[in-house]
């Protein structure tokens, strides 16, 4: 095993509990729904489709993909995209929305327009409001956590 790969094997496992790589197919259905999700009013931010990006390489993509992902539209629909893997359809439904949250709040603010993309997205792919509102908790209570542990380490500021 590279040491990439023991990086990216590693990184899912710290993230997701996911011991095994999902095959390319999977991969670029993914993060192709996961830009098309943070892709609001029309808009994709440079800083989501970077978060997209990196969170793609972290977790294994391929530099094929990063290119293609770089410079896809994003224009589909939700359920056109995912189509094509019924796991991203069924399992890994609340996953995507979770990830998308994370995306569209990259620059810092999770708005009220991102808010209702991901609802909408959600609604498409039969994943109840009630479970899209613990998602958008779980993503808040991470990110307090995220800060609070920053705090902690480092109170007299980043060392380096």
């Amino acid at each position: 095993m590279s040491y990439s790969e023991l990086a990216r094997a590693w990184v899912r496992r710290e993230l997701v509990d996911l011991d095994q790589e999902p095959p390319s197919r999977t991969f670029e259905i993914y993060f192709r729904a996961l830009l098309v999700c943070a892709k609001v009013d029309g808009e994709l931010a440079d800083n989501e489709r970077e978060w997209v990006l990196g969170f793609c390489a972290a977790f294994g993509g391929d530099d094929e993909l990063l290119d293609t992902l770089r410079t896809y539209p994003a224009h589909e629909r939700i359920k056109e995209v995912i189509a094509g893997n019924p796991g991203v359809q069924k399992a890994g439904r609340r996953s995507l929305l979770f990830n998308a949250i994370e995306a569209c709040a990259a620059d810092g603010n999770y708005a009220d327009g991102e808010r209702a993309r991901v609802r909408r997205m959600a609604h498409a792919m039969n994943v109840p409001l009630d479970e899209v509102e613990q998602l958008e908790a779980l993503y808040e209570e991470q990110r307090a956590l995220r800060q609070k542990k920053a705090q902690l380490l480092y109170p007299d500021g980043v060392p380096f």
